[in-house]
């Protein structure tokens, strides 16, 4: 208060300029004072503590969730409304009956995957459902769940319910599984057939090699009756419109290190597990020149052999069948 009594006295010189400033050093010294009085003290991170990761709606804990909240939020959240309410949950596709005449003696690769082996008749099998009906493609498989979700407004001319699929690629593919690549290449491999390479682009191209496999794919339809097609016979030439005619061949995809040190399967990295496309990651390709830019793609959906988007499919990967002779 000292200098703001010298300020205004006409010793300090012009009375009007030196108390404004004076007012505003106070000022500014109070505000600092009410900062530190108001501010709470930090608050020491221990190791243990953990920044919260974001979670699956069907994996969060109601209780645990409530009770985190009530800390830091003024108003209650109704988490138990949150993860049970269908307007806020995805519900995930049902798998539907496996189609095949000998469930029985089939061998379960995996207990929470739907796969398995049918060493009689040499076939990988496994259950999805449609993803993509009338798209450019790049793959003919990829791995993904489906879900329905109910959306909680609805403006109109909007559905109330959205058909969605999480995995990265299947955008862009024809089916969906919810089964890693690696457990298809073991079961391939347990029926006989033998992997070669991924496809080469440098120094120059070399298409990708391996056993062929031939699919098929099974659903039923809408009068309840069993359908079934080759897996070429759901993919057309963009160019030529016809059905696809090349195979498809085991070309295993390859295994690689992450940046810290682990080993991992390209093909379960990236969920590309049957393509029409080249990648080197995919576990079946097509043993020709084929490309992934999006605006040169050579295959797209054949919409008119394809069953609607949400459809479960039994699919059945094998050894090529070939045409006996008899003189």
């Amino acid at each position: 208060m000292e200098f703001y009594h010298f300020f205004c006295s006409k010793k300090g010189g012009k009375p009007m300029v030196w108390a404004f400033a004076a007012f505003l050093i106070l000022f500014l010294e109070g505000c600092q004072k009410e900062e530190k009085r108001i501010s709470p003290p930090e608050k020491p991170v221990s190791e243990s503590s953990s920044v919260p990761k974001s979670e699956d709606p069907a994996t969060i804990d109601p209780e645990k969730l409530q009770a985190e909240s009530s800390e830091t939020e003024k108003e209650e959240v109704d988490w138990k409304k949150y993860v049970e309410d269908d307007e806020y949950m995805a519900k995930p596709l049902e798998l539907g009956e496996l189609l095949v005449e000998n469930p029985e003696s089939l061998t379960r690769l995996n207990p929470d995957k739907p796969v398995w082996v049918d060493k009689e008749n040499g076939q990988v099998i496994l259950q999805g459902w449609v993803c993509q009906t009338r798209v450019p493609l790049e793959f003919f498989i990829c791995q993904g769940k489906g879900y329905l979700r109910t959306m909680p407004y609805v403006e109109e001319g909007m559905p109330g319910t959205v058909l969605q699929f999480n995995g990265p690629k299947s955008h862009e593919s024809i089916l969906s599984v919810d089964v890693p690549a690696s457990i298809i290449h073991a079961g391939l491999l347990a029926i006989g057939l033998k992997p070669g390479k991924p496809v080469q682009f440098q120094p120059e191209y070399v298409p990708p090699t391996g056993d062929t496999v031939e699919i098929f794919v099974r659903w039923k339809n809408a009068e309840g009756k069993q359908v079934e097609c080759r897996g070429q016979e759901m993919i057309i030439d963009h160019y030529s419109r016809k059905k696809m005619e090349v195979p498809w061949v085991f070309a295993g995809s390859f295994f690689y290190k992450d940046d810290e040190g682990n080993q991992r399967y390209a093909a379960d990295s990236e969920g590309e597990i049957v393509g029409v496309s080249n990648f080197p990651s995919v576990l079946l390709d097509v043993p020709q020149p084929s490309t992934s830019s999006n605006e040169s793609l050579l295959y797209q959906a054949n919409e008119k052999q394809i069953p609607p988007r949400g459809t479960p499919v039994t699919i059945l990967l094998g050894k090529e069948k070939k045409e006996t002779t008899h003189e």
